[in-house]
């Protein structure tokens, strides 16, 4: 029994999944021109979404990996969960393979394995947060293109984060042509504060002062009043790593968004942002 609990189940169903894919992958001895996109959160927004949607009518073959079970409104994409042996074969016949956080958003543990290029996009810029001297090292993104938004993102990759500076292009960011001002925009405001790196523990996220601090402030009858006179609404969008976190609001003009809620469509619907350092700034 004590075996059993110390078995990885998931890691075991990745090994699992990828050596049978290894085997038909090396029996069947061909590729197919694939084009693979996948998301850390596992949604279809920011960046993966642009760049897909933009060589959709470029390329064919294309795959979009998800450990969520979604469906996307586009014809000819296949959608494959994330370590099944699906997405497995599919990346290794794949040409391009593009991702926005690890190499775990499209093969966990086997992506050494994929000879296809291996494209970092990011979900967002650096510039707000500080970053370890060694990220892109301890994650292993050994990748053969890196994007930056600019020279100043770049030598953030490079200088400050450890990324091969040979593989760090400035490319702009994918998800900036969807981000279009709208003159018919709402005083409507985002309120997403980010992830704090000493937070590790789900289950003691609500003793924290983050945690607190934000229930006071969607729960304050100051901020329903400046709502109300300004006839907006605030949409608190809590970071992808909070789980399961039971956030309270009593004030009508609070929304609380789910956490598979598309950021991007937020960002377009709300004039204001209320933030710490997330990236999101940006695109403000």
């Amino acid at each position: 029994m004590i075996f059993l609990k110390r078995i990885d189940f998931k890691r075991f169903y990745y090994v699992l999944n990828f050596t049978y894919a290894f085997l038909i992958y090396k029996f069947l001895n061909q590729s197919v021109n694939r084009w693979g996109f996948g998301s850390g959160n596992g949604l279809f927004e920011n960046n993966i979404e642009a760049l897909l949607r933009y060589v959709l009518d470029k390329e064919q073959n294309i795959f979009f990996v998800t450990d969520k079970n979604i469906a996307l409104d586009l014809k000819n994409i296949e959608v494959v969960k994330r370590g099944s042996f699906k997405a497995y074969l599919y990346c290794l016949q794949s040409d391009v393979l593009i991702f926005d956080n690890t190499f775990s958003d499209l093969a966990p543990g086997f992506m050494k394995f994929m000879k296809a290029i291996k494209v970092n996009v990011n979900h967002g810029q650096e510039g707000l947060k500080k970053l370890r001297s060694d990220y892109y090292t301890i994650h292993k993104i050994n990748c053969d293109l890196t994007c930056a938004v600019s020279e100043f993102e770049k030598d953030i990759k490079v200088n400050k984060c450890g990324a091969d500076e040979k593989t760090v292009y400035i490319t702009g960011l994918a998800r900036n042509d969807n981000l279009f001002y709208n003159e018919t925009k709402t005083n409507d405001i985002l309120f997403f504060p980010t992830w704090r790196a000493e937070i590790e523990s789900e289950s003691l996220i609500e003793n924290t002062d983050y945690y607190k601090e934000s229930i006071s402030i969607l729960n304050s009858e100051k901020l329903n009043t400046i709502l109300n006179k300004y006839n907006s609404k605030l949409y608190y969008k809590p970071h992808i790593r909070m789980k399961n976190i039971n956030f309270i609001n009593t004030v009508d003009n609070v929304i609380l968004c789910g956490k598979d809620e598309n950021l991007t469509s937020i960002i377009k619907k709300t004039r204001i942002l209320i933030t710490d350092y997330s990236s999101v700034a940006w695109d403000y």
